[in-house]
């Protein structure tokens, strides 16, 4: 390789080769595959099961906790139905005494809100004790979503992984 002109030569015939096949055969695929078993499986940066189901139980006692709290201490239907109807009979109220010249007809429908605002107290004061019930349907649901998921989650953790890739 010293000499410069048999080293042009060399690459000039390695050059007119391009495209032709190699004048040796070559074949690394049980190098690379032999180097590869030594490696190993790759490492898996995965969430593992048990801290996958750990995240889930918690978040499951922290779900039916919310659930069961706003239920029992959150008003009932009729207490919001109520206050709301009470609500827009005084804002309708308060903007017929702010007008003047619409003041009739505003006042008709506030006379108007109050009487459905006490309709729907009406029909909702006798579904009053039905509130247990509601409460013990809320309750299923959230057993029934959380079943689900861990029946979800549970078979796709059990679907194999395969640990080496196919050549």
């Amino acid at each position: 390789m010293r000499d410069d002109a048999a080293f042009e030569a060399l690459l000039r015939e390695a050059l007119g080769r391009s495209g032709a096949p190699p004048p040796f055969p070559v074949d690394v695929s049980r190098r690379v595959m032999a180097r590869v078993s030594q490696l190993g499986p790759p490492p898996r940066a995965d969430v593992g099961a048990r801290q996958l189901t750990r995240w889930a139980i918690a978040a499951a006692i922290a779900g039916v906790a919310l659930v069961l709290a706003a239920s029992w201490r959150g008003p009932s239907l009729g207490d919001v139905v109520g206050h709301l109807g009470q609500v827009t009979a005084e804002t309708a109220g308060t903007a017929a005494k702010l007008t003047a010249s619409t003041g009739t007809l505003l006042d008709a429908l506030a006379r108007a809100g109050i009487a459905i605002a006490a309709a729907v107290r009406a029909i909702v004061r006798p579904l009053g004790p039905l509130a247990p019930y509601a409460h013990a349907v809320l309750a299923f649901v959230a057993a029934l979503m959380l079943a689900t998921s861990a029946f979800l989650v549970g078979r796709d953790l059990r679907s194999p992984i395969a640990d080496k890739e196919q050549a």
